[in-house]
């Protein structure tokens, strides 16, 4: 039963970022009616999440396309919710998971709908995994900063090497060895290098993208920087 209460409430934390998202880096007003189309029509099942999206068949009721992140979000949410109610430590360590899947949740949206992993959202989330670096489990802050300083040094590498990296992607890898700690900052920078693998095969295989064509990596480090908190999460 807890672990099913999880994984609702990260559905409905990943619905209400999902719905809220443009607002958090695009400087949209924070206060207004939702509207995903140019005629303004939102309909109130946009608040159900992946349910609503596939009632409305991803479209408002003027026809206009909703955007995608309505209906994987929510799932993510809930996927993240349900792992960190299975690994977390203690109170303190599920807080600091929630906290942080949160931003990485946010920036696979902006990454696949924009690709950007913007400033207004990436600072605070470096910020608070500096301050934080001490509260983890069976790490000291030392290990975060030297985890950060790795994962910053990998990619910046990569991002000079080959020019498909953008420099958010060497600022979430930063992130990512901040989170994931000097033990682990290494494993989580291979599982996300993997999954961007894999996702680009499938994207050339499906013929969605081109050989020359960009990809939004961040969300693939978003999945390392993720997989590196539950690595280092030892019981």
């Amino acid at each position: 039963m807890p672990v099913f209460i999880a994984g609702l409430a990260g559905y409905v934390a990943g619905t209400i970022l999902a719905l809220t998202l443009d607002r958090l880096y695009t400087g949209a007003p924070l206060r207004g009616p939702l509207g995903f189309c140019a005629h303004g029509h939102t309909s109130h099942a946009v608040w159900a999440g992946t349910a609503g999206f596939l009632l409305m068949r991803g479209r408002c009721p003027s026809g206009c396309r909703l955007p995608a992140r309505l209906w994987y979000l929510p799932l993510l949410g809930a996927a993240a919710a349900v792992a960190i109610a299975l690994r977390a430590v203690d109170a303190r360590h599920a807080i600091l998971l929630a906290l942080f899947s949160t931003f990485l949740t946010a920036l696979v949206g902006t990454d696949f709908e924009r690709h950007l992993l913007p400033n207004r959202l990436m600072y605070p989330a470096l910020g608070l995994a500096v301050a934080l670096g001490w509260a983890w489990p069976g790490r000291t802050w030392l290990g975060s900063l030297e985890g950060g300083g790795l994962g910053f040094l990998v990619m910046l590498t990569a991002f000079v090497i080959f020019p498909n990296f953008g420099f958010g992607d060497v600022k979430l890898s930063a992130l990512l060895g901040l989170l994931a700690g000097i033990s682990h900052t290494l494993p989580a920078l291979t599982i996300g290098i993997l999954a961007g693998g894999i996702g680009a095969v499938f994207m050339l295989a499906t013929r969605q993208a081109g050989r020359k064509s960009l990809m939004a990596y961040g969300p693939y480090l978003a999945l390392g920087a993720f997989s590196g908190m539950l690595l280092a999460a030892a019981r």
